[in-house]
Order: C-alpha cells, then structure tokens, then sequence
C-alpha cells in the first residue's frame, strides 16, 4: 500500500453508466475513520476501484489518498473494477450489471455462462440471454472456459435466417394530418433564487413520483439529474478556487455536457409534441 497525490490519479474505466453517487461521496467524506486504499493500475495511474472514495478525499482536501498498485491489462483492470463493485461498497444496478456482462462477453466470448454471471452478479440464465441476444456481435466458438478453468465443448446457436420480406400492398391515399401546434414555451423564473426554488420543486417532485421510483431506468434517470442539479451561484463558488492551468480543460468538458444536454432537450420537446 502507498500514498499517491489525488492529482496523479486519473478517472476510473468503471461500470457504472451514470458515474459516482455524489450522496455517497458527501456521506463518505463525513466519516472520520480512514477509508480503504482505492486500486489503481500502475502503467496508466488509472483507478480501477474506489472512485467514490477519491472523491471523498478530493471533498476533503486531502492530498493524497491510500492506494494499492495492481500491475494488469485493460480488460483485466475492467474485470477487477466489476468484482470489486460487485462485493463491495455501492452496488451496482442491475442495468450496470448487464451492459458490463455483455462487455465481458465481448472480451471473452469463450467464458461459460456461469463464469460471467459470477464475476457480474447476475443469474447464467440473464447472461445467456445477453448472449442470445448478440449473437451477432460475439465471435462463435465451440467452446467454454468453465468457473473451474476446464474447456468444454458445445454446439454453436445457428444464426436465424432472416425474415422473408413482407409483401407490398397498394397504399390508400394519404389524408393530410391537422398542423399541430407547439406548446406553449416554458416559462423559466426571473431571478437566482426563483430559479434555485424552480429547480429543486421539479426535481423533489420528480423523486417522488412512483412511475420514476419504481423502474430501473426511473431510478437511474433520478441519479443523473440530482447528481448534475446546479445553479449559477454554485458555479461561482465552484469556479473561484479553479486552478488558471484547468480552465481550458474545464472549459471543453461543459461545453461537451452542454451539447448533450441541449440535445437531450430538443428530444424531449419533440416527445412532448407528441403526447399533446
């Protein structure tokens, strides 16, 4: 175990599709024990477990944090990042879970079943499934590497034929649709602090409503949006302290964000045509 400067560090590959937990970091930040050393890949200074924790020194300001070095490839780095996950700390979500077995699989396609469920906490029967699913993706084998090192033989899935085209039938005339009309504009508060009072009454009724709580994507959607909720005057304070030499950094990363998002809501006003 060494200590490494919390700036030598660099993001994790990590399983996690939505990124940290941020109540999970203030929480972490809080406890006064020492937390346990984070791993990191040696050749690329890449954590590969223990993001939540770094980020709970960096809330800290601490300037290094207890680590262990793990001499390893990508692959192997991404597959100690998922059992790591998976036996400890946050858990993963189920989606998680699933796109980083097809990852697997896409790395290992020999691996049985049963050897990607164990290293992902999923059933054999979910993973078989994903790979059902993607047949097409992973390369065929007649083989699989079994939990106990072994190969056995199987009998490769034969790849469905595809489906006859349907027969062209004589269209009706098009009748043409009533214009429809766009709803009205949003109308967003005047001041900093209606607007901070706007976004957190959204975002409070957004967590409460059990269409969101209930499903796996409602739940993961909730996380994004409290975990990136800002207003200017957090910007502010966030960006007094910003280092001269990471602002050009900073500066391309939210104009990246900023495209997302917008086009995140040129769809959502499209969805909301509809369902008027």
């Amino acid at each position: 175990m060494v200590r490494i400067p919390v700036g030598d560090l660099l993001p994790a590959d990590s399983p996690r599709r939505s990124g940290e937990d941020m109540h999970h970091v203030r929480t972490l930040a809080e406890v006064a024990a020492d937390l346990p050393p984070i791993l990191v890949q040696k050749s690329t200074m890449r954590v590969i477990d223990g993001m939540h924790r770094l980020r709970a020194a960096m809330r800290a300001n601490a300037d290094t944090v207890r680590a262990r070095m793990v001499n390893c490839s990508d692959g192997q780095a991404f597959m100690l990042a998922v059992r790591s996950n998976i036996g400890h700390g946050l858990p993963l979500t189920l989606a998680d879970r699933k796109a980083a077995a097809h990852r697997v699989l896409l790395a290992e396609p020999r691996w049985s079943d049963r050897s990607v469920a164990a290293l992902t906490g999923l059933s054999h029967k979910t993973v078989g499934a994903i790979r059902r699913r993607s047949t097409g993706e992973f390369p065929q084998s007649t083989e699989r590497l079994g939990r106990d090192g072994r190969l056995r033989s199987v009998v490769p899935r034969p790849v469905p034929a595809p489906a006859p085209p349907a027969p062209v039938t004589p269209t009706a005339p098009v009748t043409p649709m009533a214009p429809v009309t766009p709803p009205a504009p949003v109308r967003l508060p005047s001041s900093p602090e209606s607007a901070r009072h706007h976004q957190h009454t959204q975002l409070r009724a957004l967590m409460q409503d059990p269409s969101l709580r209930l499903s796996e994507n409602g739940r993961a959607l909730l996380r994004l949006l409290s975990t990136r909720a800002v207003s200017p005057g957090d910007w502010k304070n966030l960006l007094r302290e910003l280092p001269p030499h990471c602002v050009e950094a900073v500066a391309g990363l939210t104009a990246h964000y900023a495209a997302v998002w917008q086009e995140l809501t040129e769809e959502l006003k499209v969805a909301r045509v509809v369902v008027n």
